[in-house]
């Protein structure tokens, strides 16, 4: 995703390596989440960050993403408050339901003026992420500056990062970049100033797919506890609960294996990959053209 960046001249670490041998292999829900899911090194086991013998690191430029939010206010308006909304009204006795015995008590983490606010792992990781730049490359002065758009969580982001990237984080200025059609690409968010872009593009494709992935589990819950109906929107927000509620309170009964399978989990990456190819890579490819 594009959304939101900030732009340090110094280098970027990632955080959060998972890891496993070939012989305890454990499928992961929160390693397909797509972008909700906890930061964590892909690369197993992870690159040598060291640069080829005889090299050495004079200068780096980074673009990075802000760090974990409390939600994205679309899929949290779209997907997690209907979802919610649901379970405060209903009269299904969760206790009964063996899977989902834990929504009895389930209490949600988020709350509609947390939308889009920066969490405080997500501070942790910002400035985690700055000492991991200062200790990497120790030969390198610290920054002047850093840039980044104005959205809060970026702001914060950024700020966090000077506090792990300085000794005094007032030795670096944060400056924001604002966006608008008269900056043309003069943004590190140029939404508005790129009219072949459309936030909703892809929105139908994925869509489509997740009436067919969330078939099997509406199957199920509905059996389980029919007078609650669910659909597969609910599916999908409790997909994206499991993310967002891991980065808030550090774990989510949502990503229990038992109540979706892998394959299921797949699905939801799957149908995230499908939108952000029709949202993103074909417009960058026709842009290109």
């Amino acid at each position: 995703m594009f959304s939101s960046p900030l732009l340090l001249t110094t280098a970027l670490c990632a955080t959060g390596v998972l890891s496993h041998s070939p012989n305890s292999y454990h499928f992961d829900p929160l390693r397909h989440l797509a972008g909700v899911a906890p930061p964590f090194d892909p690369i197993d086991p992870p690159l040598d960050p060291a640069p080829p013998q005889g090299c050495n690191v004079t200068r780096a430029a980074y673009l990075v993403r802000h760090a974990a939010i409390f939600a994205n206010d679309f899929d949290y308006e779209t997907y997690i408050e209907p979802f919610t909304d649901k379970l405060k009204n209903t009269t299904v006795d969760w206790t009964k339901v063996p899977v989902l015995s834990f929504l009895a008590t389930w209490q949600d983490p988020i709350t509609d003026a947390e939308q889009e606010m920066l969490t405080r792992s997500g501070k942790l990781q910002a400035t985690k992420l700055g000492v991991d730049i200062a200790q990497r490359y120790q030969s390198l002065r610290t920054p002047k500056k850093i840039w980044t758009s104005t959205a809060e969580r970026t702001v914060k982001s950024a700020k966090s990062l000077t506090h792990g990237l300085a000794d005094d984080e007032s030795d670096i200025s944060v400056v924001q970049i604002q966006e608008g059609e008269e900056d043309g690409a003069n943004s590190l968010t140029p939404y508005k100033s790129c009219p072949a872009y459309s936030s909703s593009a892809g929105s139908d494709q994925s869509s489509e797919f997740l009436e067919v992935y969330t078939k099997p589990a509406l199957g199920r819950f509905n059996a389980a506890a029919p007078a609650f109906n669910f659909t597969a929107t609910d599916i999908y927000g409790m997909s994206l609960i499991c993310g967002y509620e891991t980065v808030i309170r550090g774990s989510s009964p949502f990503c229990n294996l038992e109540l979706l399978t892998p394959n299921e989990w797949l699905g939801f990456e799957y149908a995230n990959d499908i939108q952000y190819h029709y949202n993103t890579g074909i417009r960058i490819e026709k842009l290109n053209e």
